[in-house]
C-alpha cells in the first residue's frame, strides 16, 4: 500500500541558537582543575615523575653513607688551597775536633796527647743533629765535647761554654747527641791512652746560607793537647801489587787524581780502614789497601 509522503519541513535556527554554551564550558573546566590539580595534591598522589632537580634532592636525603667529595663544575673558580710552606732545610757545618786533655790509669792529664782517630764517629753523629727536633730554626754554634773512656768502652756527651745558641735548645741537642752515642763502638778507634776529652765546634744555619768551616778551631778555654783526625798514622814502603792502582783524592768516593803501574814502590803515610794514603812522586792520594799487598 503506498505510504502517504511526509510533507517537508525546513527548521531554520534562531540566531541566538550559535552562541557557546559558556555555561557548560566553566562546568567542565572547574571540574577539570578539581581533578587534575587539586585532587592530586589534596590526596598526595603522583600522577607524574619528579623533574631530575626533585630525584636529586631526594636522593641526596635519603642516602645513608657519606657522600665522597666530588669536584666542582668547571664553570665555578674554584680559589687554590695555599700549599703549608716547607720547613727550611736545616745544616750543620763541623769543625775539627780538638783534644783537650787525655789521661792513662791516674787522673793527671798528659800534655801531648797526639792525635785520635775519632772524625770517623764523631762528625757523622754531629751532623745528624740536624734531625733533631731542637736543630729546628737554630741558628748558632754549638760547642759540643766528648769524654771517650776505653776502658769504659762509654762516651759521655759535654755541653762547651763557648756555645751561642740558645741554653735550653743546646740542652735539647745534648739530649739527642746523648741518645747517638749511647752505644757507640769505640773497638775500631786506635788509641794510645785510656781517656780522652775532644770538643768540636757545630754551625748551624739554614741549609742555603750555611758554610763548611775548614779550619775553624773549637772555642775552648785552656790548651789544647792535641788534634782529631780521620786517618791513623802509618809509615813504610809498599809495591802496587795491581796492574793499575787507582789514587784519589779522598777514600772509596774521591775523584781520581793519578794511576800507579804494577811494581811501582809508593810510600805509605796513613790509612783509614781499608784505604791508604800514598805519594808516588807528585801524585798524592788514597788508594785500597789490596792495590799495594797490603
Amino acid at each position: 500500500m503506498p505510504r502517504a509522503d511526509t510533507p517537508l519541513s525546513i527548521e531554520i535556527p534562531r540566531p541566538e541558537a550559535d552562541r557557546p554554551a559558556w555555561g557548560k564550558v566553566g562546568i567542565v573546566a572547574a571540574a577539570g582543575f578539581l581533578i587534575g590539580i587539586l585532587w592530586p595534591r589534596l590526596t598526595n598522589t603522583r600522577i607524574a615523575p619528579n623533574p631530575p632537580a626533585d630525584n636529586v634532592a631526594a636522593a641526596v636525603v635519603s642516602a645513608t653513607a657519606p657522600v665522597s667529595s666530588a669536584p666542582l663544575p668547571s664553570s665555578l673558580p674554584v680559589a687554590p688551597t695555599p700549599a703549608a710552606a716547607p720547613a727550611p732545610e736545616q745544616s750543620i757545618a763541623v769543625g775539627p775536633g780538638a783534644i783537650l786533655r787525655c789521661r792513662d790509669s791516674g787522673n793527671d792529664s798528659q800534655e801531648e796527647c797526639g792525635s785520635l782517630e775519632f772524625d770517623p764517629i764523631a762528625v757523622p753523629k754531629i751532623k745528624s743533629l740536624a734531625q733533631c727536633p731542637a736543630a729546628g730554626s737554630a741558628t748558632g754554634k754549638l760547642s759540643i765535647g766528648f769524654d771517650v773512656d776505653f776502658r769504659k768502652k762509654a762516651v759521655k756527651v759535654l755541653l762547651g761554654k763557648s756555645t751561642t745558641l740558645p741554653r735550653e735548645k743546646a740542652e735539647a741537642l745534648v739530649k739527642c747527641a746523648d741518645t747517638a752515642f749511647d752505644k757507640v763502638s769505640l773497638g775500631a778507634v786506635p788509641h794510645e791512652h785510656r781517656r780522652y776529652t775532644v770538643f768540636y765546634t757545630a754551625t748551624f744555619a739554614p741549609a742555603a746560607i750555611a758554610g763548611e768551616p775548614t779550619n775553624e778551631k773549637p772555642s775552648v778555654e785552656g790548651p789544647v793537647a792535641g788534634t782529631t783526625t780521620s786517618e791513623s798514622p802509618a809509615s813504610g814502603i809498599a809495591t802496587v801489587a795491581w796492574d793499575v792502582a787507582i789514587v784519589r783524592d779522598a777514600p772509596k768516593t774521591g775523584s781520581i787524581v793519578g794511576r800507579v803501574l804494577r811494581g811501582s814502590k809508593v810510600k805509605v803515610l796513613a790509612h783509614q780502614g781499608e784505604w791508604f794514603r800514598v805519594q808516588y812522586g807528585s801524585i798524592l792520594g788514597w788508594v785500597y789497601r789490596g792495590t799495594i799487598g797490603l
